[in-house]
């Protein structure tokens, strides 16, 4: 398959708020820590699903609420990618992304990248001095139907009978990066409509010491018609539409509107953190 290579997306703010251009900036003093170790290391292939299991992050009343609603819950991404949350965000992540061709996913995965690469130069240490920044490893799927050596340079196909396999081999790739263990951050990025395709990620990343969190992208189909850059028609984005199912309750989904700036952590109301934490928690780096 061909070899993987980011692309930009042109993407322009959309009024649902869900996705934007602009950087978060930083917010007040540093907060305790309030994030668990992630599950123990074992290899992905052998091992039984693991138990549904929700980040100590998740405050259990709102976490009942969002379940009762049949939603997943729902924690906001200045936890992870605006002081002070940076200092004491898990060390080892996972960023599911999950939408139709156009929901700006792509625009997502670049955008967490630019924010570690922002973070890299700031040069943003702990209290230890331990980096707070890394560089993050984007599995995409549309890069397997990028042929690198058209005639007139990178060119997109997209072939639905192929999909499945390329689906395998983005799992593998994956799996390798995991088993790799030089990326603390690995980000997603594939339609993944059906809660069967999230799966073996998000169970690979927790069983490996990974707190793992789901993405959702724009489902309005206009908005994506208008987004996608790939051409694809909008019956393939009404189809994609309809196949979507949501993410169940005992995943945790990101809010990434503060990250990409438009909105403010009062707006998200799902999710509360964790007033009380172990202080004497270790915090690693990540």
């Amino acid at each position: 398959h061909p070899h993987p290579q980011s692309y930009p997306h042109q993407l322009q703010p959309h009024p649902s708020g869900c996705f934007g251009n602009g950087m978060a900036a930083a917010a007040p003093p540093p907060a305790a820590h309030p994030w668990p170790r992630a599950g123990s290391h074992h290899h992905p292939h052998h091992h039984p699903p693991p138990s549904p299991q929700r980040p100590a992050s998740v405050h259990p009343r709102s976490a009942a609420a969002a379940a009762a609603a049949g939603a997943a819950p729902l924690v906001s991404s200045s936890l992870l990618f605006r002081m002070p949350g940076r200092l004491t965000r898990p060390s080892r992540m996972v960023f599911i992304l999950r939408g139709p061709p156009g929901s700006g996913k792509s625009y997502t995965a670049s955008l967490i990248k630019a924010a570690e690469a922002a973070a890299a130069k700031e040069g943003i240490c702990d209290s230890e001095g331990k980096p707070k920044f890394c560089q993050p490893r984007i599995l995409a799927i549309d890069d397997y139907f990028t042929d690198q050596d058209g005639p007139d340079g990178p060119a997109y196909l997209y072939d639905a009978d192929l999909e499945p396999t390329y689906r395998a081999a983005l799992l593998r790739a994956y799996s390798d990066t995991i088993e790799g263990g030089l990326f603390d951050m690995i980000v997603v990025n594939a339609p993944n409509l059906r809660v069967a395709d999230v799966q073996p990620f998000w169970n690979a990343g927790r069983l490996n010491g990974f707190e793992v969190f789901v993405v959702e992208g724009e489902l309005d189909v206009d908005a994506c018609v208008h987004r996608d850059i790939h051409g694809r028609s909008r019956d393939d984005i009404e189809a994609a539409v309809r196949d979507f199912e949501p993410t169940p309750p005992h995943y945790v989904r990101l809010d990434v509107r503060p990250l990409l700036g438009v909105c403010d952590d009062e707006d998200i109301e799902e999710v509360t953190m964790e007033d009380e934490v172990d202080e004497g928690e270790e915090v690693g780096g990540g």
